[in-house]
């Protein structure tokens, strides 16, 4: 009868574990989650391909990556999912109101947006992961940085981040 238990026990930790989302299809659904819920001008990982009339922008040019900007918006183009793929929308980092990420709004009070993104899952990154802002917060390998001007936010990056197999140095 032990035996049996065991058996049991384990095939359902087995069944539980199959059934669980694997990291690319959790990673996907935090993906479209943010770009379905978000007002941005391109969906994050957008082929550049795809892009369409972008006379509104000015260019500017990077290593491994270029970008387009305008008074709102500055948008990274970069390899996805390796640094050497083709160039996709890889970052966003917004300037003003006009857009937003998960509902979050330049100008927004920072309090606001701690609340919100750990309601979504949204974990804080160590300051040592943060890269530039002042908080970050990442979700199945979609990050968000924002940052602070006293108790507003000044500014709001949402990326993810390719790979690097062959170790490509720009």
């Amino acid at each position: 009868m032990k035996k049996y238990r065991l058996f049991a026990a384990a095939l359902a930790l087995l069944l539980l574990c199959a059934c669980g989302l694997s990291e690319a299809e959790r990673w996907e659904r935090a993906l479209d989650e943010l770009n379905r819920e978000s007002e941005l001008p391109f969906a994050l990982i957008q082929p550049e391909a795809e892009l369409g009339d972008t006379g509104g922008y000015d260019e500017w040019q990077g290593f491994g990556c270029r970008g387009i900007y305008n008074d709102d918006v500055d948008v990274t183009l970069s390899g996805w999912p390796d640094v050497q793929d083709s160039y996709h929308v890889t970052d966003m980092h917004l300037l003003s109101p006009r857009y937003s990420i998960l509902g979050l709004r330049v100008g927004d009070a920072a309090e606001s947006a701690e609340e919100l993104l750990k309601s979504m899952g949204y974990k804080s990154l160590p300051e040592v992961m943060r890269g530039w802002g002042d908080t970050g917060y990442t979700r199945d390998g979609v990050i968000i940085n924002l940052e602070y001007q006293g108790e507003t936010i000044s500014g709001l990056t949402v990326y993810v981040q390719s790979t690097n197999v062959e170790d490509v140095d720009f």
